[in-house]
Formats: structure tokens, sequence, C-alpha cells
């Protein structure tokens, strides 16, 4: 038994990991190593609740690599009271889903997306590895009419296939000034977008089509609207037959002159092109000399997509070239083609000239975020150095003209990832380096753009945001948290260091960065105001796909205390290793490995996972001594823990050896077995362990187990100041 003369390390505050340098250096109130405990206030250890199946799955295989929650509205809002919430989640066949509409769209084996709900929609952007694909478009899923719809965000301008759109003086009174008017079409799509004016012209060439990586296209007239059709521009090609239906598409252009351009698709195993290629590019509106005493009389009137709810005409006035939209030019359906306008040129007077500049597809990128009012997109495809903007409150609209903010181009592979904002600040991340641009009032181009930080950036998905443009309030003040390669760091205005991640640099370090995969691509940092947590996954190995491991940090709900030393570390394992992470109320897990196919909750109510899977928890002290050198007898321990199940305790000394387990027979007294809830006591055990050093691994492993673990002291003497011989 203990004795007056025995020394007592006594263990009260359990502060979580501390991995950085030798385990010898690990601080007294922190822990080696520990797994699946929640580290609540004044350090006490307490096992994780369990999963518990959330949403079923209906991918055909059940995995899950992406997952987001739609909060769009049910329609009529008026009438519905009740939210329907969504779950989008991606498979690892690139296939997404959602919980009401079953499969939605193929984007692609390797595909991986990043979405935000805005004003009553949710904007999904795809992309593949480290910045927007080629075609991966922004995606808009939303509620008409009651039916779920995902489909691409903008939409092309009216097309001009056979019937030539025309316009004619009839033999109705009106008031159209004499003079030629030029005409125009608009599409309104059910979600309230404009699209550019049209009928843009069917060009057939002929085009001339060279295969390879790029693919060129040259014409012996000028191509779509040249010489304003410019690089990174958006051209639409139909007509391709055979291999070559993958150039069937809208693209991003690069433009090598007037009569030549590039798209990036590699067909250099498509063989000779065949099929008749046709270009969408030429606005080409009707044209009339106006009598002055008729109305006008349009013709072939171009009808749009299913998701066209009416159409607009827009004119200019007499002998002008300025386009106006038409009072009562409005044609309320998606079918009508011929329609009769009449108007004085002093009724011309809104402008809709800025349609002409509106992008028809909109490049997803690996960022989004909400900025004033406007939808803001990072690291999309072409514009590598360059965030696009939406109009203020028009998320759908991006003016390839002025809805652009560039950080100073390097062309050194460092490219944009992802956008922050923090007190009316937006920030862009590149991998390495960071910028801030501000709301001046004026188009976006015209924002100034100043460097933050150059020496820290952030991983793809690694930003969080704490702040008050959250929903929900913030329980640890301003701030945003970056996760960069260095480690995760607090930015309140300024890159606070050391990096919140400062007690596991070790684990931190080992995360893998190998271009087009790990950190890069997969770490995920996201938090919990409701179980004060941050949560973090990431590739535990090169060879990892996914996000497979999770670090936990707890800390204390009072503003301003999220600090390096603070935060207590922990690692959460589960059943299915987790692919994407998200939190609510609590945690939400996803994994591709296979079945039952489910995206997951922590449930306070669960003593497993799952129903059926045990947690696995434990957590290993620092390495005790009494007088440092000295070969020390360990004698006892005692324990303040209650739980349920069996505690198994494992001994060890310096560099991992003389293991001992307990409980055990013979001298060892077996205490540690059956704690069913409070033991009404404190837990003495005899272990008679000698080494410099001793550390204690503590834990507990079967189906309703579980631990609640206050304070360890250890009794010790100095026997032996070196060992013999």
């Amino acid at each position: 038994m203990a004795l007056p003369e025995d020394k007592v390390i006594e263990l009260t505050q359990f502060n979580g990991i501390w991995a950085r340098g030798n385990p010898d250096e690990v601080p007294q109130d922190h822990m080696i190593d520990c797994q699946n405990f929640a580290l609540v206030s004044k350090g006490k250890c307490i096992t994780r609740n369990g999963l518990n199946s959330f949403q079923a799955v209906v991918s055909a295989n059940g995995h899950v690599t992406t997952f987001f929650e739609s909060t769009i509205l049910p329609a009529p809002i008026a009438t519905d009271s009740v939210t329907a919430f969504n779950w989008l989640y991606l498979d690892d066949t690139g296939t997404l889903y959602s919980t009401t509409g079953g499969s939605l769209t193929a984007l692609g084996a390797g595909a991986d997306f990043t979405s935000l709900n805005m004003f009553n929609r949710t904007f999904v952007s795809p992309y593949f590895g480290r910045m927007g694909s080629k075609q991966g478009y922004l995606q808009i899923y939303y509620n008409y009419n009651n039916t779920f719809i995902l489909r691409r965000a903008a939409g092309p301008a009216p097309r001009e296939d056979s019937a030539i759109f025309a316009a004619a003086n009839t033999g109705t009174t009106g008031n159209t000034p004499i003079g030629v008017h030029q005409y125009a079409v608009i599409y309104q799509t059910d979600t309230g977008f404009l699209t550019s004016p049209g009928p843009k012209l069917k060009q057939t060439g002929p085009f001339t089509v060279t295969p390879g990586n790029p693919t060129i296209i040259a014409s012996a007239t000028a191509i779509g609207e040249a010489p304003d059709l410019i690089t990174g521009n958006s051209i639409e090609i139909r007509g391709a037959t055979g291999a070559w239906l993958a150039i069937n598409d809208f693209w991003n252009v690069t433009v090598l002159n007037p009569f030549q351009i590039s798209i990036p698709l590699d067909s250099s195993g498509f063989g000779a092109f065949t099929g008749a290629l046709i270009f969408y590019g030429i606005f080409t509106p009707a044209s009339l000399n106006a009598d002055g005493v008729h109305t006008v009389q349009l013709t072939n009137i171009p009808t749009g997509p299913s998701y066209v709810v009416q159409r607009q005409i827009i004119a200019t006035q007499a002998g002008g070239t300025e386009f106006f939209f038409i009072p009562n030019g409005t044609i309320y359906d998606n079918t009508t083609t011929t329609f009769d306008v009449d108007f004085f040129d002093t009724d011309l007077v809104i402008s809709a000239d800025y349609l002409f500049d509106l992008m028809e597809v909109i490049p997803g990128g690996t960022g989004l975020c909400q900025y004033n009012g406007r939808l803001v997109i990072a690291g999309a495809f072409f514009y590598s150095q360059t965030a696009l903007l939406s109009d203020v409150s028009n998320p759908e609209s991006v003016n390839s003209v002025s809805d652009f903010v560039p950080i100073p181009i390097e062309n050194d592979g460092n490219n944009l990832v992802g956008c922050g904002i923090l007190r009316n600040i937006l920030y862009l991340f590149r991998e390495v380096g960071f910028w801030s641009t501000q709301d001046n009032g004026g188009d976006p181009s015209t924002w100034p753009v100043t460097v933050t930080d150059l020496t820290i950036g952030s991983y793809q998905k690694g930003l969080c945001g704490f702040t008050t443009n959250q929903t929900g309030a913030s329980d640890t003040g301003d701030i945003l948290l970056i996760s960069a390669r260095e480690g995760l760091y607090i930015f309140d205005g300024t890159v606070r260091r050391p990096e919140l991640s400062f007690k596991i640099q070790d684990i931190w370090s080992q995360i893998p960065v190998a271009v087009g995969a790990g950190g890069f691509i997969n770490v995920q940092v996201t938090q919990s105001v409701w179980t004060h947590q941050l949560f973090i996954s990431y590739p535990s190995t090169p060879t990892s796909l996914y996000a497979d491991a999770l670090l936990v940090g707890d800390y204390d709900p009072v503003p301003g205390v999220l600090d390096p030393i603070g935060i207590r570390w922990s690692k959460w394992q589960f059943p299915w290793t987790p692919t994407a992470i998200k939190t609510g109320d609590n945690l939400y897990v996803a994994s591709v490995q296979n079945n039952p196919g489910f995206i997951f909750k922590i449930d306070p109510t669960q003593l497993n996972d799952f129903g059926s899977h045990a947690i696995n928890c434990y957590l290993e002290t620092y390495l005790a001594t009494v007088l440092p050198g000295w070969v020390n007898f360990f004698k006892a321990f005692r324990l303040r823990i209650n739980g349920n199940g069996t505690c198994s305790i494992t001994l060890s000394g310096e560099d991992g050896v003389l293991v001992q387990n307990t409980p055990a027979t013979n001298y060892i007294l077996n205490t540690l077995q059956n704690l069913t809830g409070a033991k009404g006591q404190e837990i003495l055990q005899l272990i008679n362990f000698v080494n410099e050093k001793m550390s204690m691994k503590i834990g507990t492993y079967g189906l309703n187990y579980y631990m609640n673990l206050n304070r360890v002291e250890i009794f010790a003497l100095p026997r032996w100041q070196m060992r013999p011989g």
C-alpha cells in the first residue's frame, strides 16, 4: 500500500496530445497519445459519444466522398412553413446525388465539389484536383414549383438555328419612331436570371480541327465574335460525332489569332474530326426601318430550354446602337414566336447593354463565399490568379468585363484556392500567401488589392470562419482559421503565431502534400459552436485517397480563449475511415467504405458506433519520474474514475520498453474490472514497476464500455542514481 514517504505524482489536468519533439518532453498535464476522448473543461476525459446513422445514402455502392447540406426552401415559400433540407453528396464514381432526387449528374471519376447556400439556391462548384476543371461549370440546385432541379448556373443567350428572327411594320397604328431600330431577345430563367441578348448566329465554317492537347480550331473567317472574343471567354460547340462527341459543349478558349483558337481538350487519340462543327457566337439582331406610324411585329422569336419561363424584347432607339428594355416588352411564356411591340424612343430609358458581357456559363472553382450580396468564386479554371464575383443580389450574373478581382500574377503554379470574409474584408488565398480587397462601391475590377501575408496560404478546403458573417453566434470571437502546410493558424486581421497546431506540430508536419493529392486538396477544417470543438480531417499517408484521419480540438466556450496552449487535442477513430466531415449541432461523418451506406452523426445517446461497434478509447500519460535519470520504484497508482466495463492499463518505461499490463492476477489487485456507473470510491492499484520513467496507457474497449477520468496519482520513490554495472 502507499506509505507517507512515497512521492506522489498527481495528474489532475489532461490537456490533450503533446506531439512536439521527444516523448520525454511531454508536459505533465499533457499526453503522449489520446484517442476517442472528449476533453472537456478542467481537464476531464470522457469517452466520446457514438456515431448513429443520420441519413441513408441512395448511391449504388453506398460510398460518399463529399457531402453538403442544402438549405433551400420549398416553393411556393408563402404557403410552406417547413424547410426541406436536402443532402447533396458525391460518390467515388463521381456521381452527384441528393436525398430527395436520387442521382443528379455525373461529374466524372476523381471529381470533388464545394457548395454554398445563397438566395434560396445551393451553388455547386465541381472541380478536379487543385483547381476548377475545364468543363466544371458552376451548377445551381433549387426548388421550382415543388420540383428540385440541378442545372448549370446562368444560361446561354437565345440561338438562331434555321428560322430567322425578323421585324416588320404592321398595319396597326402605332408610335414606334421612324428610323432604323434593332431588336433582340433575352431569356428569363426560373431563378430570375436574365441571359445575354440573342439570337446568336449559327456558324458552320468551314472549320479545320487539329487533334492534340490542346485541340486547335481554325477558320478562314473570324471565329465567334472576333475581334471581341478574348482568351478566357466561353464558346459553344456542337455537331461533332463519334469520338469527337466530347467536344460538344461550352469551352473556355485561348485566342491564338482572330482565325484560330484552342480549347483545353486532349483529342490526340480521337483520330480525324468527324461531324459538322457548329459555333454559336455572333450576335445577330433583327433590324427594321420603322415607318413611324405603325407597330412592329417580331417573328420567329427563339424559344429556350425548359427552365426559361419568359422572354423580354430589347431594342435600340432610332439610329442608335445601345439596347434598352421595352416597356410592355415581356413575353410571359416560352412558346410564343410572334409578338408585337410599340414604343416611343423616350420610353427607352433602362439600358440592357450590360447583359452583353454576362457569362453564359460560369467556371466552377475550388472556393466559394458570399461577400456584400455577391457570389465569390476562387480557383476557377482559366482564372487561377483572379477571383470572379457576381453582380449584387444576382449570383448568376457574372460580368466578364468588370466582375473580377485580380491578384498579382506570377504564373508559378501558386494558384488561388479559397476565399473568406472577416469584418467586411474579402480575403483571397493562394496555396502560399493571401491578399485582401474591399468593396469600394464600384465594380470589383476597381477594388484595391493589398497583400496580407506572403508566407502563409491555405489548403484547398482549409478555411473555417468563426465570424459574425456566419449564421449563428460565434463562441471564439471574430476570426478565421487557416490551415496551411506550416500549421493551423488563427487570423483576426493578423496571422497569429505560434500556430494553433503548436502542440501537435509533429502530427501536422506528417500530412502529405503531394501535388494533385494529399493535404493540398483533402485537409478539411470545421467547428461546432454547440460542442465547442474543432475538427480536422486529413490524409494519414501519402497513398491516402481521402481524408482518413481525424483530429479534434476541445476549447472552452468563452470568447477569446481559443489559443495554442489552451486547446486540447485528441484523435478520433471510427469503424469506417472518414472521407468528409461537417458540423452543425454536432459532427457529421461520411465514408467510402462499403455499407451500410449512411451519413453518420455523433449522437449523445449512443455508447457505441452505429449500435454495434465498440469505441476504442485510451490515453497515454506523460513519462512520469521522481528524479530525472534515477531508477525509480513505482509502487502504485490511484484513479478517480467511473464508467462501465473493464478498464485496462498498460505500463511502459522509456522508449516503450518494459511493458506491463494490468489488471492481472497474483500480486496486482484486480480492482479495475466491472466499472458499473459510479464506484463510490477511488481505486488504488499496486504495480511494483521499476524504471527511470513510467507512462500509463488507460482505456476501455468493448460494447457499451465507457469511462470518465478525473485524476491520476502515481506513488513512487527514487531508488538508485544509476543502474549497476
